[in-house]
């Protein structure tokens, strides 16, 4: 896993380094907490890179490694661009710490990095909160422009379409 990390890494300084001029490079953060009806047990999953297609139906991640798509540090996906015109998105699963309910992923586009961080906390009442992190750094003007866009998009409403979705795909499965 630490060898897939190195390569990526190197890959993009090297990319990054190969441009002529100081990096204009920015970065944004936005952290929210959901709580969802189901026990930890049964939501952790559903952070997995395959299980989110069971409340988002518009996800279509392609494995890589492994081709069977299961969860494990340094596993692998690709999926499409954003937006209009963007090239393939390369995950990476850099923790996957089930015992801690903990998830991150690592994803790389041609002109930015985004991290997406993921806890799960167990509530008493057998329900689940769960505080997803994005950290994007754009590595470009146009990386720049995108990564301001998508983190007002994606927490438009403080992530309160996914508490929606996830809970709706939580009853379907009781």
């Amino acid at each position: 896993m630490k060898y897939i990390f190195i390569i990526m890494l190197t890959s993009l300084v090297s990319s990054c380094h190969s441009q002529d001029g100081p990096s204009n490079a920015e970065r944004v953060q936005r952290s929210a907490t959901i709580t969802l009806d189901g026990t930890v047990g049964k939501v952790f999953p559903l952070f997995g890179i395959i299980r989110e297609k069971e409340w988002d139906h518009d996800w279509d991640p392609t494995p890589v490694y492994p081709n069977s798509g299961d969860m494990a540090e340094g596993a692998i996906y690709r999926t499409p661009g954003h937006v209009h015109g963007d090239s393939p998105l390369t995950w990476v699963v850099s923790r996957f710490d089930i015992l801690d309910n903990h998830l991150t992923y690592l994803v790389f586009g041609g002109n930015r990095v985004v991290s997406i961080d993921i806890r799960c906390s167990p509530l008493p009442d057998n329900r689940t909160t769960a505080t997803i992190t994005y950290t994007m750094t754009g590595l470009d003007a146009q990386g720049n422009q995108i990564i301001h866009h998508h983190i007002a998009s994606v927490f438009q409403h403080n992530l309160q379409n996914w508490e929606a979705l996830i809970n709706k795909a939580l009853d379907r499965s009781n």
